[in-house]
């Protein structure tokens, strides 16, 4: 059973500052992160006090997004002061509250009297040649900035970075970036297939087997590694299960055999039937 007493500690407050809380509407949040500041400040003697977000957060239960909101609120309000530092304080002048909240909403915008005209009987609607010529007025700014944008394309184009050039920029005549191609790597199947052959009756060995024996067109590495993905299971299932000389003459086998568009998965199927 809980036993408050004011002898454990008490917040020295005002009794009119509390019928001006009273009588000022705020919403839950707000009210308790303003009791939080009250008590991190009257609490403690004290007249500022900084308190970080997560103060907020633990002390009120409240999620950050909430206690932002809220504590931006409130100093719109005038209710609470929020110095340079982060210090915040609570504003004991109430006269300088902003209590009506629809002081803090911008007007409405109100439609001029020139922008309507009488349509009909008790009737207003907006005039047609005022319509034209903001729709010739959107037309010719649009028309404009492609203009611009087709003015500035070749500068655009000139300085965008690509995979296939690189900047060099000579800085003793000052003269704009040029740009020339960079070097192509050179792609060598044979150096690729001998690496993944370092390694006997891998799976990686068996579909360099595959692809000398297919004689395959690889022109660079994307088709390699998609010859690769293509054949990983058929070759791992071959992987240890057999060497590379049955694998060898099944793949002889498969060669002998008319309008058969073989893979490693033909192979594994000869070697185990």
């Amino acid at each position: 059973m809980a036993s408050p007493q004011k002898e454990n500690g008490f917040t020295p407050l005002a009794n009119e500052i509390l019928e001006r809380l009273v009588k000022t509407a705020l919403l839950g949040a707000e009210f308790q992160v303003l009791l939080h500041i009250l008590r991190k400040t009257y609490g403690f003697r004290k007249k500022d006090d900084w308190i970080s977000l997560t103060q907020f957060q633990k002390g009120t239960g409240l999620s950050r997004p909430t206690v932002v909101k809220s504590l931006k609120t409130l100093v719109l309000r005038r209710i609470i002061i929020k110095s340079i530092n982060c210090d915040y304080s609570f504003n004991k002048d109430w006269e300088t509250w902003v209590v009506k909240t629809a002081l803090l909403v911008k007007p409405a915008f109100i439609t001029s009297k020139h922008r309507l005209t009488d349509a009909s009987k008790d009737r207003l609607t907006h005039k047609r040649n005022y319509q034209k010529k903001i729709t010739k007025e959107i037309t010719e700014t649009k028309v404009s900035t492609k203009k611009s944008m087709k003015s500035n394309s070749f500068k655009y184009n000139e300085n965008k970075h690509t995979d296939a050039f690189e900047s060099v920029i000579d800085y003793e005549t000052g003269e704009s970036p040029k740009y020339v191609p960079k070097p192509k790597s050179n792609f060598s199947i044979q150096h690729e297939l001998s690496k993944m052959e370092e390694i006997e009756n891998s799976h990686q060995d068996i579909i360099a087997t595959f692809i000398r024996e297919k004689k395959l067109p690889v022109e660079n590495v994307k088709q390699l590694r998609a010859i690769q993905y293509r054949h990983t299971q058929d070759a791992k299932r071959l992987e240890g299960a057999y060497t590379n000389q049955q694998i060898l003459k099944a793949i002889d086998e498969v060669k002998r055999m008319k309008d058969v568009d073989w893979t490693l998965g033909t192979v594994l199927k000869v070697l185990t039937k």
